[in-house]
């Protein structure tokens, strides 16, 4: 799954939100966010698939 998303708002609500991937991706899957979003943001949600044995991968495209 590619996420490339206007920031960190909607990244998270797509990733732990109301109908999040956090809850319906299966462990062994792959997130990779394209989104340029905060450290602390992508550390956070990187912790939380993690222990769903899911993998989060940080790969922001520069915004030029």
């Amino acid at each position: 799954m590619f996420l490339s998303l206007p920031g960190g708002t909607e990244v998270k609500e797509v990733a732990v939100g109301r109908a999040s991937l956090l809850i319906h991706m299966k462990p062994s899957g792959y997130i990779i966010d394209l989104s340029t979003i905060p450290v602390a943001l992508t550390r956070d949600l990187e912790a939380r698939f993690s222990a769903r044995g899911i993998n989060f991968i940080d790969a922001p495209v520069a915004r030029t």
